[in-house]
């Protein structure tokens, strides 16, 4: 307010909330080692419906009809108010059970209370915790004891489609139950009669007063881990449309040809078969439920391929239209352009930059314009720019094993901008002074367009790049194979031996000064920090921060050939590099770093991965039946029970192993039958530590 005056202010206070926050509506688990009871919390809430008591079936709430008046009795207005619901009094005597809860608080309009705003929790109470994988063809499932997470033998396994029970067996040893399937069966027994798409699988199990429902619904990803396609078990088995099409180029005038080609298969568990038989192809917009503009139609060859063409309509608008492929009620579509253009009828092409550049040199790129007709371009106006970004160096030769600089990530930068006008024979070129303050060992890809314009203001432009060396050398590392078998993995306490040598930025051995005549070799540890804070709806906010920690230091001076060895010894489990670095004659900085993993029985915080995800990494890309795939296992665990199973489309194998430490390898054989490719699964659980140790208004950690 202004000095001396008065102002009054009206001020609209909006009236309080009304809410009812229960724990998340659906099916949920409490473990039964602990008091069997939920707690919710609610304020300006003076009527409304409500049921809670014991139920058969987890998965089908209370009817609106059944739930009856909540007393609210005691309620104050604006009043924050806690109830903790006990389900004691409707569990067995063993504390085991179902327990259903339904509420409906939504304000009455017009007298009546919406049935939409009823909502839904179901809590099994049980010790007994599922680990399920399943196909079309196999259904693996662990057992295990939530208060201790031991197996749990002789339990009783149902799998149902929805509460009609359709196989029976019992838990061995490991606590693990395995039902087989003959083709056909899994969409026979669980495909819903009423939609095709939904899937009935699920599971019980019991063991003495104690049992436990698990239906799958979609709350367990597959996408997060990694595997971009996939095929769920109700259409494992039936075939699948890959048909490969593609058109002569993608952009037409009204009137030109149009030309296409493709080969058509069925992906069938696994094999490709050839569709033989008839085919229509439609020209059409782009869209769902586009005009159809003109049709083809065909016969594919025995080994599914086809071609043909199709003139373009003179009268069809400029856009972007649709070849839609179809035979058997099944399609596949290819995008193509018509637009009204001219041809070019000048061309601008980039030269190259004399010699090796390596950074704090000046590059220069010429470029020239000349018409087809062969006149040079003289005198046109012409601009462009300059950009970089990270690269990497892979030299041609024997280098086989062997990993050259840093290889860090990074984005494109602008670096500078440049215009003028071509001399009398077209030609014109651009300078650019490569930088210097970049990571040791990081070569950067620097990059120029430009773009000329002729007397009617149309562009045509060209861009080129190459690749700008840190250093005269490059320091290749290795790691030495032990015992005739290299596996990329070094277990801790071990001795790993290294070689190195050093090459030019062509690829040939190095045979120049190295400054001071020697290298310096650095064992480092990789770890995370991390933080976490509560955030929005009880999400946790993890935070990660990566450290380096040094555990040995060599100083190595190169042999006549510039090339040597070197050893360290990991003293822990975990993610570490071997940094080989040094200064060329110029004294300008390189570094190699080789990253391996070393296994063993620590416990590890693996930075930026989810609490929830096992990673597994490959020793390497490529295998051969007989070949043994060594994966190192990733996991969040100090220890524990991990279901392995070895898949495609359906599951060719299971096993259980335990295994000590979060860094570990397991040993996979390859088979014939894995060609071309097979998927690894690896599933565990988590094990209480303690006693909840949290209150209402925190997460459980």
């Amino acid at each position: 307010r202004p000095l001396g005056k008065a102002v009054r202010v009206k001020v609209r206070i909006p009236p309080p909330e009304r809410y009812a926050y229960f724990p998340e509506t659906g099916t949920r688990m409490l473990e039964a080692s602990f008091p069997p009871r939920i707690i919710w919390e609610m304020r300006n809430v003076f009527d409304g419906e409500w049921k809670a008591g014991a139920v058969e079936d987890p998965y089908l709430p209370f009817e609106p009809g059944e739930l009856g008046p909540y007393d609210f009795s005691g309620i104050e207005k604006n009043e924050r108010v806690f109830r903790v619901l006990d389900l004691g009094r409707w569990l067995n005597d063993a504390g085991r059970g179902f327990v259903g809860v339904s509420w409906n608080f939504r304000e009455l309009e017009n007298g009546v209370r919406s049935p939409w705003g009823q909502r839904d929790l179901t809590l099994q109470v049980t010790d007994l915790g599922l680990t399920v994988r399943y196909a079309y063809n196999r259904i693996v499932l662990l057992v295990t004891a939530l208060s201790t997470g031991e197996p749990v033998e002789n339990a009783e396994v149902d799998v149902m489609s929805g509460t009609a029970v359709m196989m029976s067996s019992a838990t061995d040893e490991q606590g693990l139950a395995v039902f087989d399937l003959e083709g056909g069966e899994y969409a026979r027994y669980f495909r819903d009669p009423e939609n095709e798409w939904r899937d009935t699988i699920r599971f019980e199990v019991r063991k003495g007063l104690d049992k436990v429902q698990f239906e799958p619904n979609y709350s367990h990803d597959p996408w997060m881990f990694g595997l971009y396609a996939f095929t769920d078990p109700l259409s494992a088995a039936e075939p699948r449309m890959a048909t490969f099409l593609f058109t002569d180029r993608g952009l037409y005038r009204p009137g030109e040809t149009l030309s296409f080609r493709g080969i058509d298969q069925d992906l069938v568990l696994g094999e490709y078969v050839p569709y033989w038989g008839d085919y229509t192809l439609d020209i059409r917009d782009a869209g769902y439920g586009g005009t159809v503009h003109g049709s083809v139609a065909g016969e594919t060859t025995e080994s599914g391929t086809f071609y043909g063409s199709y003139r373009i309509p003179v009268s069809l608008d400029p856009g972007y239209y649709l070849l839609q492929y179809e035979r058997g009620g099944k399609t596949w579509s290819e995008y193509f352009q018509v637009a009204e253009f001219r041809d070019a009828d000048f061309e601008v092409s980039v030269g190259e930059h004399e010699g090796t550049a390596i950074a704090g040199d000046t590059i220069t790129l010429p470029f020239d314009a000349r018409y087809l007709s062969g006149g040079p371009l003289s005198g046109a106006a012409y601009q462009g720019s300059w950009f970089r970004e990270p690269s990497s160096f892979t030299p041609d030769g024997d280098w086989e094993g062997y990993r050259f600089g840093r290889g860090d990530s990074g984005y494109r930068e602008s670096l500078d901008r440049f215009e003028g006008r071509l001399d009398a024979d077209g030609s014109g070129s651009a300078s650019q002074r490569t930088r210097t303050d970049t990571a040791p060992g990081v070569p950067y890809r620097y990059s120029m367009e430009t773009r000329v314009a002729d007397a009617d203001g149309r562009e045509i432009a060209a861009r080129t790049g190459l690749v700008v060396h840190p250093a005269s050398f490059y320091a290749g590392v290795r790691m030495i194979e032990s015992g005739g078998a290299w596996s990329g993995f070094a277990g801790r306490g071990e001795r790993v031996d290294f070689e190195f040598a050093l090459a030019d930025p062509l690829g040939r051995p190095y045979r120049g000064a190295v400054d001071g005549g020697t290298l310096t070799a650095r064992l480092v540890r990789v770890d995370w920090k991390l933080a976490q804070q509560q955030g929005v709806a009880g999400r946790i906010n993890t935070r990660y921060e990566r450290v380096e920690e040094t555990e040995d230091e060599l100083s190595i001076r190169p042999d006549s050939d510039m090339a040597g060895e070197f050893s360290f010894t990991p003293a822990r489990a975990g993610l570490y590099f071997v940094a080989l670095s040094g200064l060329d004659g110029s004294a300008r900085p390189t570094e190699t770093r080789y990253e391996f993993y070393v296994t063993g029985a620590d416990w590890i915080r693996w930075g930026g991965q989810a609490s929830g995800q096992i990673v597994l990494e490959p020793d390497k890309a490529v295998y051969e039946p007989g070949e043994t795939a060594k994966l190192l296992l990733r996991s969040p665990l100090p220890a524990g029970t991990y279901l392995i199973t070895v898949e495609r489309e359906g599951i060719f194998e299971e096993r259980l192993l335990q295994l000590e430490g979060s860094a570990q390898v397991i040993g996979i054989p390859i088979l014939e039958r894995h060609i071309p490719v097979v998927y690894v699964s690896v599933a565990s659980y988590s094990v209480r530590t303690g006693e909840p140790s949290h209150t209402y208004f925190e997460p459980d950690l």
